[in-house]
């Protein structure tokens, strides 16, 4: 009951008009507020922030993953270890060596049999050849990564860096990673990586956030879902090791829990809609968002065409509605952390 007073006071500072609804936590007095604060008809909505949201799903259906427990043992074994770090360092920088050696002696054969049968002069063929290490260290060694429970997407850059720095890895360690080991992780990561862009957009600070929270929440799910004849462009899971499926059926379940995402509230279909990046896809999924803000504004929306924004949605009345009327409640009320 305190908290919900504190967050009434800090309402009424900012002025009860300006607040359509609350950002929070999961923990359980935060929830009892905004419950309180709904029955006193003093917010809207209340929404838990989609970043910490994701976050928890991830952590959860990553858990049970033995894989990731296993490259999570390894990078403490070397970064625990002064000898292992020192020996790991020293053999980024030999791989690193070795693969700079070979680009040379290439690039000269390259160059001589080039000029020999005359097809390119010296300068244009050096500025052809490619570079010697895609994942180059810039000359310095890279360290691994260990992820933090409360660290947002630290999974994915732990197993990222990891297979980054694979040849070091396994000359470094004596008990390493089968080959379809190495393969399992690098579809984990791929199935980690929307997850951790996600969470990045979504954790912005600066600017609103609410109008993407379904949109990014709909690619996530559809991303899971895979390839069907609708969506020809999506992973064929079918291909994918057990590993990950089990990790994307997981996130699936995690993701579906009732304590997650719900079903898109009014406030959020309105901030969908208004934003044009996802105006032509809101109205799609949600043909009564169209009544909903003709109704908030008193004004006609008009034809919704799938058009680039920058066309006629950017010059429409209702966009400059929303750029001086509702932008900055949204900011105060929605911002995603």
């Amino acid at each position: 009951m305190h908290l919900s007073k504190v967050i009434l006071r800090v309402i009424g500072d900012l002025g009860t008009t300006k607040v359509f609804g609350c950002v929070s936590d999961g923990a359980a007095n935060i929830l009892a507020s905004m419950i309180d604060l709904k029955n006193a008809e003093v917010i809207e909505e209340s929404h838990k922030c989609s970043s910490h949201t994701i976050h928890l799903a991830v952590t959860k259906s990553l858990s049970s993953c033995e894989l990731v427990n296993k490259v999570r043992k390894i990078v403490k074994e070397i970064k625990n270890s002064s000898n292992s770090t020192l020996k790991f360092e020293k053999e980024q920088m030999r791989i690193l060596q070795k693969k700079q050696n070979d680009y040379e002696k290439w690039k000269k054969i390259s160059i001589m049999h080039s000029l020999e049968a005359g097809t390119h002069d010296q300068t244009a063929l050096l500025d052809e050849l490619p570079e010697p290490n895609p994942n180059s260290y810039d000359g310095q060694p890279l360290k691994l990564m260990i992820d933090v429970t409360t660290r947002w997407w630290s999974t994915f850059t732990m197993l990222a860096r990891f297979r980054q720095v694979k040849d070091a890895v396994e000359e470094t360690v004596s008990v390493g990673l089968t080959l379809a080991e190495w393969n399992e992780i690098e579809q984990i990561i791929f199935i980690l990586f929307p997850f951790a862009e996600a969470v990045q957009r979504l954790e912005a600070q600066k600017k609103p956030t609410l109008s993407t929270v379904w949109p990014i929440v709909s690619r996530l799910m559809k991303f899971l879902a895979g390839k069907t004849e609708q969506t020809p462009t999506l992973p064929d899971w079918t291909k994918f090791a057990q590993t990950a499926n089990i990790l994307r059926t997981n996130l699936i379940t995690e993701m579906e829990q009732e304590d997650r995402f719900k079903a898109p509230t009014r406030v959020m279909k309105i901030a969908s809609f208004l934003d044009p990046r996802f105006q032509h896809e809101t109205a799609e999924a949600f043909p009564e968002v169209r009544n909903m803000v003709e109704n908030l504004f008193d004004k006609p929306t008009g034809e919704v065409k799938a058009v680039p924004p920058q066309d006629s949605v950017l010059q429409s009345s209702l966009f400059s509605l929303f750029s001086s009327q509702v932008c900055c409640c949204f900011a105060f009320s929605f911002s995603v952390r």
